[in-house]
């Protein structure tokens, strides 16, 4: 984590990836992986979206931990994530065809959700918010959003 954040403080403006990019690249390498098969729609103004390094940071971990979450503890085949905006609001889906889960039953014993708690921190990061929706034998989708911040023209 700390050489990916000294590498994005390094990056000059012009080597800055746009989010769908960096969408992109997950989807390739989790592609290579071969675990499941994920897709990536976007449906946002032509325009390309670039986020702070440490905004978009917190986004991609979220990411890939909801995407970790669906490999090896829903078993999904299907995983897609979707990128919209509304204005300045900003929300990334991933669902999945996986086995679900009541995020509302207790743990079994000893069992944590470190990974979700992570997942909500990054979120209160960004000023957004993370929702869960599942449901046994029905897949998971997890969603976080944000709005991205004003720029001087705006205020």
């Amino acid at each position: 984590e700390a050489r990916q954040a000294i590498a994005s403080l390094q990056e000059s403006p012009s080597q800055r990836r746009s989010l769908q990019d960096q969408l992109a690249e997950l989807v390739n390498e989790a592609a290579a992986s071969g675990a499941s098969s994920v897709g990536l729609t976007l449906a946002l103004p032509p325009s390309p979206l670039f986020l702070p390094p440490a905004q978009a940071e917190q986004v991609l971990r979220v990411i890939r931990e909801a995407l970790l979450n669906a490999w090896h503890h829903a078993n999904a085949e299907q995983i897609v994530i979707r990128l919209e905006q509304q204005d300045a609001e900003v929300e990334i889906f991933v669902e999945d065809d996986g086995r679900g889960f009541d995020p509302r039953a207790p743990l079994p014993e000893g069992g944590r959700h470190f990974g979700l708690s992570i997942m909500r921190a990054r979120a209160a990061r960004l000023g957004g918010r993370l929702t869960i929706r599942s449901a046994p034998k029905q897949g998971a989708r997890v969603t976080l959003a944000w709005r991205l911040p004003q720029s001087k023209d705006e205020e």
